[in-house]
């Protein structure tokens, strides 16, 4: 059997078509997945090295899984934060004589 060795960011086939990268290996919990469309899943190393893959080129659609996220989704604002809008940090201490 073909032994092919997981690494993060590397995308793989199955023979029945299932397309999926690499985007944890965690020598406890074994390997996590990501589907191109957007499922998540864990292997364990037995599992992975049972599997007949084939290692691929990232698909050109691969962004597809996220395509409804919004952009506030990604955990910060557009805001602008300008320097002249920071309050002063030594303000907020009593200074001493």
């Amino acid at each position: 059997m073909q032994e092919i060795e997981a690494k993060i960011g590397n995308w793989y086939q199955t023979p029945d078509g299932q397309v999926f990268e690499v985007v944890a290996i965690d020598g406890d919990d074994g390997i996590s997945v990501q589907y191109v469309e957007g499922e998540v899943a864990e292997l364990d190393q037995e599992v992975w090295d049972q599997l007949l893959l084939v290692e691929i080129n990232a698909p050109k659609d691969w962004t597809s899984a996220y395509d409804e996220m919004e952009r506030d989704d990604l955990g910060y604002s557009d805001g602008i934060i300008h320097p002249e809008n920071w309050s002063d940090r030594l303000a907020s201490f009593d200074m001493e004589d």
